[in-house]
């Protein structure tokens, strides 16, 4: 059994039954600001989008200079994210794969990695194993971009996923082979999400 594989069935119902509340419609306002912030500075070639779900954050970063692979555990969020990315007109630029995140072959190392609740819906312990994996997916000198989300303090009977973040936390793990090169709290959120999101930017050391 690999890391993700007990929790296949739980995703895939949810997909299979359109029972994704956490499906905000549209990319995420702080991925699009850094995108424009970028401008032709932005990262081009080859780039990854773990727990990718509909597929909004993969077109938003799809152009003819960067292709985008979709990676989702549940086989019932491609033919979403098929959509998505025709009505971008983005297609010719993306692909989707159903896979494990920890065990999928998925070439040679991207230029960039995109990360948007998916270290949060991973369990705790994954965490030291999602940064090791990291490491292994961006090439050196390659960006890792991490929103981090939910940055909040839970009660007691708090129960995820999404799993609490900090900031701190996501640094310390990535610290061993990633530069921190800006983090940048979300002027600009879904609803809901107010305060509760920073951008983490990293660069892959040599």
């Amino acid at each position: 059994m690999t890391k993700e594989t007990e929790t296949v069935s739980s995703w895939e119902s949810r997909w299979a039954s359109g029972d994704v509340p956490w499906d905000a419609g549209a990319p995420e306002p702080g991925l699009l600001a850094w995108l424009a912030a970028q401008g032709e500075q932005a990262p081009s070639g080859r780039v990854l989008v773990p727990g990718c779900g509909a597929g909004y954050s993969a077109a938003a970063l799809a152009s003819p200079d960067r292709h985008v692979t979709g990676l989702d555990l549940a086989p019932s969020s491609a033919a979403r994210f098929a959509e998505v990315a025709a009505d971008a007109g983005v297609q010719r630029y993306v692909q989707h794969v159903v896979g494990d995140f920890f065990e999928v072959a998925l070439g040679a190392p991207f230029d960039l990695v995109y990360d948007y609740t998916f270290l949060c819906a991973l369990p705790l312990a994954l965490r030291p194993a999602w940064a090791a994996r990291m490491s292994e997916l961006v090439r050196p000198g390659g960006t890792l971009l991490c929103m981090v989300f939910p940055i909040i303090t839970p009660p007691p009977d708090y129960e995820g996923p999404p799993w609490p973040l900090r900031v701190a936390d996501v640094r310390s793990w990535l610290a061993s082979d990633f530069d921190v090169v800006s983090e940048t709290p979300s002027a600009q959120t879904h609803a809901g999400r107010e305060g509760k999101e920073c951008l983490l930017e990293l660069r892959r050391k040599a």
